[in-house]
């Protein structure tokens, strides 16, 4: 089963220190907006750095996206993986909609208390029509890693990448949240 770009979540207390620390260890940064939230890489390692956005650590998959934050051309919907999921007995903190489409999420926690954020930020692989339609007013930017379900759902807005509006942690205590943006 494969989850997707892999990245540890990390939550700080302050968001200029932390970035600091780990750029002595080789890491630059990838993305974010600088005052909540940074993205830093290594090489092919990512982490992302969470100043008051959650009070754990979180292991974070991305179905869909490559280590660059950029979508890949086959890969596992999160739907598909969650249902995969329910059928090993797998409990979840936080469920996707299976009957939406498109950039969704679930929690799941380990043993240990561990939250696992599985997040995917484009359309699953029955929804790219417009990858390959002629480029129009109602065309979705590929290179932003937005995808739609067929060219009469295409949007004339590229959107950008999405990176998560993370919950604090207090909604993944050990009922399961009422509700976790991301």
């Amino acid at each position: 089963m494969d989850l997707g770009a892999f990245s540890v979540s990390l939550a700080v207390a302050d968001l200029d220190a932390s970035r600091d620390f780990y750029g002595r260890l080789g890491f630059t940064t990838f993305g974010g907006d600088g005052t909540d939230w940074l993205i830093l890489k290594n090489g092919d390692h990512v982490i992302g750095l969470f100043q008051g956005m959650f009070d754990k650590n979180i292991l974070t998959f991305n179905p869909g996206w490559d280590a660059n934050a950029q979508p890949l051309g086959a890969f596992t919907d999160i739907r598909d993986l969650q249902r995969a999921l329910k059928e090993q007995g797998v409990a979840f903190a936080q469920e996707a909609d299976e009957d939406s489409s498109g950039p969704a999420s679930f929690v799941v926690v380990d043993p240990d208390g561990n939250p696992i954020l599985v997040d995917q930020h484009v359309l699953g692989q029955a929804r790219r029509a417009c990858a390959s339609s002629p480029k129009s007013s109602t065309s979705v930017a590929m290179s932003a890693g937005v995808w739609a379900s067929d060219t009469s759902h295409c949007s004339s807005s590229p959107g950008g990448v999405r990176m998560p509006r993370l919950t604090p942690h207090s909604q993944l205590s050990s009922a399961a949240p009422k509700s976790v943006r991301l």
